[in-house]
């Protein structure tokens, strides 16, 4: 088992890391969210080099500014298509077909 701090350190790679995947898909610049949090570039910066953290509120905010869910900061799934596999499950089960 891993201890809390090493998996704090877990926590905060997959921030990290989705972050950066986030930002690249999306054709955005740590400078553009910045300027729209009203924060430093440094502040993001921090976030997606690992070396701070963003705050929970913080990390609300950028999730509302880009659109997303705050999951998929922290989770490595893409919500867009276990929703869409879920509707499909669920319009499967009201027809009564089985695939």
């Amino acid at each position: 088992m891993l201890s809390l701090s090493r998996k704090v350190i877990s926590v905060l790679i997959i921030i990290m890391n989705k972050l950066k995947k986030i930002l690249k898909d999306k054709g955005l610049k740590q400078n553009w969210i910045a300027e729209q949090l009203g924060l430093t570039r440094e502040a993001v910066s921090h976030w997606v080099t690992g070396k701070n953290n963003p705050t929970t509120e913080n990390l609300k905010r950028v999730a509302n500014l880009l659109n997303i869910k705050l999951d998929e900061i922290f989770f490595d799934i893409d919500i867009s298509i276990t929703e869409n596999d879920n509707n499909n499950k669920n319009k499967t089960k009201e027809s009564g077909k089985v695939k």
